[in-house]
């Protein structure tokens, strides 16, 4: 990988140029401010199944410069933003390892990270707080390790990519209609080798599935657990605002 840098770092370069070249200066479309405010509450968007995964680790990164930087909430969306762009560079070099993996060839994978590079939705998509390419990173490095768990016949690796497509099903949901073309390449694969590894990949499936139902409903319940643990010191504090206790300790807990 790093030997063949002279093929993957041009495209990179060349993505990363048109898009702070075209980079939004507002936070981008309606979906932006959405996951934009949902993530500085650091609560599920309300966008198709909450997107969790998107909307908590911007709430993280949002919560670790507010903390070492002073960083305001009215400028979050510029770490957002940001995070998007220096992601975008390596959706470009993951779909050049794909295409390698794919073709062993390292023309045929420079034209399709060139590809990759000229599509305005990329390009526009990577200046915002969108889903869209933090989703083809994680596609990619997802489909990158099945691959090559298949290839080298090692489950682990399969099991790996299967936990990144399953997680990935709540930073956007497309990410689900991987399964079905995921499940017809084994259908259709010909060979000893594809049924060898039948069993192996009905276990991956399993796994897939279990990652999936996690990633929908495990963020969302550790934050409604969380604000559960909350409820009854914020209700103490309004109880103290309007009806004025006689002192802090005639308040539970």
């Amino acid at each position: 990988m790093l030997s063949a840098w002279r093929w993957w770092l041009p495209p990179a370069a060349v993505s990363l140029i048109l898009i702070l070249a075209f980079v939004d200066p507002f936070v981008g479309d309606w979906d932006a401010l959405d996951y934009t405010v949902n993530a500085l509450r650091g609560y599920p968007s309300s966008m198709a199944l909450g997107r969790s995964l998107f909307i908590f680790y911007n709430h993280a990164l949002y919560i670790l410069a507010h903390t070492f930087f002073g960083l305001s909430p009215e400028r979050a969306y510029l770490v957002f933003k940001y995070a998007v762009v220096a992601q975008a560079p390596l959706a470009v070099v993951a779909c050049w390892t794909l295409a390698r993996d794919l073709t062993h060839s390292h023309r045929a994978a420079t034209v399709a990270a060139l590809l990759v590079v000229s599509s305005p939705v990329f390009v526009l998509y990577s200046g915002q707080v969108m889903t869209d390419v933090p989703a083809l990173l994680l596609l990619t490095v997802a489909l990158i390790i099945h691959l090559r768990g298949l290839q080298q016949q090692r489950f682990w690796l399969v099991l790996v990519g299967a936990a990144l497509l399953g997680a990935g099903v709540n930073l956007r949901e497309t990410m689900v209609f991987m399964f079905p073309g995921w499940c017809l390449r084994r259908l259709f694969a010909a060979g000893r080798a594809a049924a060898d590894c039948g069993w192996s990949f009905f276990r991956a499936c399993c796994f897939w599935s279990l990652q999936a139902r996690f990633s929908l409903t495990g963020f969302s319940s550790i934050r409604v657990i969380a604000r559960l643990g909350t409820a009854g010191e914020n209700q103490c504090a309004r109880n103290r605002r309007f009806i004025r206790f006689p002192s802090a300790s005639s308040c539970p807990g």
